[in-house]
């Protein structure tokens, strides 16, 4: 390591690195913790530049002559940045952040920007939204412009009705579940004498044992009736999410939030900001409210009702449609897909009526579409990604979308959250006899949203319930379709997405064969209890490691 620095400060700084460096002497190793956020990016972007390795660039510009990261940390980021670029130094720093007590409809906004960010989200699968605040209150968002509105108490009546009827469905289909399958005939997968077998109850003859059975067989209950209970759970409902991404995704994320039309999304982009500042200020800090963005989307919004609003809404053929595509037309259809975001429409009646509109109107539309850009970083919408060997249009409930969501290696775009497209009601719902209060929420939802939606159309959105039906888009080249469909019909998975894509697999082998007959891991078979099995094999994992350190572990079940 030859720096030009006086050999005793040299020494001292070298001696430093294992605090930092996993490995001094290696030519592999990662970086520890630094104590001090943000240098590791701009250390990384330095070291691009330079003929030695990362530990001599680190030594010479990152440690003081004590072996501490240097204290005038702002400005050496500030310089690196200046000389780097902070779009590419920013996706080599990143943080965790928590977002939490936000809306349904807040966590899908976040999660809609999908490059350089991977979210956690509270699952409505496996939690039960049961909890009250400190007042008493349920967990759902009162929107400010609501709440200053005329209809604040209507609004808050029907979130307390439907939070009410919630938590007694979820206790009622806990019953029907508990009854169909009793403890005493439950079987599942456990380790039984180093043995993996299938057992009943009776089986076991340890105490442990039958605290594994009971603990897999109380979670399956209690995830079988928060699948099918959770329908009837608004949009508002408050969660929780955890991400984890970097300094470039945190910034266009916060940028997105600022320009969005509601004020969750503004007040909640200003209160992460102020914590992202804390650990990665120099990377966010240029975040702010877009006028490229709210413009273009106001231009938008405008445009398509005067094309729109008196055309009658064709019915969906089916809840999953196979496009296809001429490429000869991508122009019309990236035209019709500038349109689909904007209105309720499907997307085949929106192509018929791009194909039939003059070209003048044409070209109107793709440039309000594209904007005044002001510089390469004002980017248009996903409309210009269109073009996948498979594009799919889908009607589902948001409680499968809030799923097929979370895939990030494809094109997706959903249209506004409304009651007008129907809703679901599972079939054990049915067969248990709670389909009479169902239906009571989803009557109670839609006059709530009908009252709001020509005041306050984004805002009405909150009203709508998991189980009402949303139209959004999908395109996606084989790849991606194999891993998607594999994944989200193995047995654990819910219900209405396995279907979903079951469908979507069907549609494929009609078309292409030879690709689609090639995922051969999509699972067509039916499962009443989705997570036994699932459990099962995580319940016999945890009797080995029982095993092999011989001490006891407890399952949380919260």
């Amino acid at each position: 390591m030859s720096l030009d620095l006086d050999p005793s400060i040299l020494e001292k700084r070298k001696n430093a690195l294992s605090r930092y460096i996993s490995n001094p002497d290696g030519n592999f190793f990662v970086l520890m913790d630094l104590g001090v956020s943000g240098i590791a990016g701009a250390a990384y972007a330095r070291y691009s530049r330079a003929k030695g390795s990362f530990r001599e660039t680190f030594v010479k510009e990152f440690l003081d002559n004590d072996g501490n990261i240097k204290t005038s940390k702002l400005e050496v980021l500030e310089r690196i940045l200046l000389e780097f670029g902070d779009e590419s130094v920013g996706e080599l720093e990143g943080a965790h952040s928590s977002w939490e007590r936000i809306s349904n409809l807040a966590t899908k906004k976040i999660e809609d920007k999908r490059i350089g960010g991977s979210p956690i989200e509270q699952s409505s699968r496996y939690v039960v939204y049961d909890m009250t605040d400190e007042k008493g209150d349920w967990f759902y968002l009162r929107e400010p412009r609501i709440m200053e509105s005329r209809f604040a108490s209507k609004y808050l009546e029907t979130m307390d009705f439907l939070f009410s009827k919630y938590v007694s469905l979820v206790k009622n289909m806990r019953t029907y579940f508990e009854a169909i399958n009793p403890l005493n005939e439950f079987k599942t997968k456990m380790r039984v004498n180093n043995e993996d077998l299938e057992v009943k109850l009776h089986d076991l003859s340890t105490e442990q044992q039958i605290r594994d059975f009971k603990t897999i067989y109380n979670f399956v209950m209690k995830t079988s009736a928060c699948d099918r209970a959770r329908v009837i759970l608004p949009a508002a409902t408050l969660t929780n999410v955890g991400i984890f991404g970097n300094g470039r995704f945190y910034k266009n994320l916060l940028k997105s939030l600022y320009s969005d039309d509601l004020s969750e999304m503004q007040k909640i982009a200003d209160k992460q900001h102020q914590e992202l500042n804390k650990v990665i200020e120099v990377y966010v800090r240029g975040a702010k409210r877009d006028e490229y963005l709210v413009n273009t989307r106001k231009n938008m919004e405008k445009l398509s009702k005067e094309i729109l609003n008196d055309v009658d809404k064709w019915d969906s053929k089916d809840d999953v449609i196979l496009e296809d595509y001429d490429h000869k037309n991508i122009e019309d259809y990236i035209i019709a897909q500038c349109l689909f975001k904007f209105a309720e429409h499907p997307i085949e009646q929106l192509r018929h009526i791009v194909k039939n509109l003059p070209q003048e109107k044409k070209e109107e539309i793709f440039n309000t579409y594209i904007g005044e850009r002001r510089d390469k970083r004002d980017r248009p919408g996903r409309a210009l990604e269109n073009g996948y060997p498979l594009s799919f249009e889908v009607v589902s409930d948001f409680g499968v979308y809030r799923d097929l969501h979370r895939h990030r290696m494809l094109t997706q775009e959903r249209q506004n959250l409304t009651v007008h497209l129907g809703y679901t009601i599972p079939n054990e719902i049915q067969e248990a006899g709670w389909e009479d209060d169902v239906k009571e929420c989803y009557s109670k939802s839609g006059e709530l949203y009908s009252k709001l939606v020509e005041d306050y159309p984004e805002e009405a959105q909150y009203a709508t319930l998991f189980g009402h039906k949303i139209r959004y888009f999908m395109g996606m080249n084989f790849r991606e379709a194999m891993h998607m469909w594999e994944l989200r019909t193995i047995p654990q998975g819910h219900p209405n997405y396995r279907k979903i894509c079951q469908k979507m697999h069907t549609l494929t082998m009609e078309k292409y064969p030879l690709l689609g007959g090639s995922m051969k891991f999509v699972n067509y078979n039916q499962y009443v209890h989705a997570r036994a099995g699932s459990e099962s094999r995580i319940t016999i994992k945890l009797q080995e490691l029982r095993d092999k350190y011989n001490k006891d572990i407890d399952r949380s079940d919260s």
